[in-house]
């Protein structure tokens, strides 16, 4: 193989892992709350509705500032394509 792990090298650290079966001792929430806990284990927070609120902040500045300058109005076209 092409890993260095021939059957034979394979097979003795695989014999004791099937007489132990770590498999069948494994923990992990039981009650719902449990689980209901560990579902959101990955969640960063909610950082697409701030970015949201901050970009419409960033809409109504350039909105005010367009009779004054007509490069915002550029930047307002730009802001609906791309957001």
């Amino acid at each position: 193989m092409a890993n260095g792990w021939n059957p034979a090298r394979r097979a003795a650290p695989a014999a004791p892992i099937r007489n132990w079966k770590p498999w069948e001792q494994s923990t992990g929430p039981r009650t719902v709350d449990g689980k209901r806990r560990v579902a959101r284990n990955a969640y960063q927070g909610n950082q697409r509705a701030e970015l949201r609120r901050m970009m419409r902040h960033v809409r109504e500045l350039l909105r005010d500032q367009r009779a004054d300058t007509p490069a915002a109005g550029i930047v307002i076209i730009w802001l609906r394509v791309y957001w």
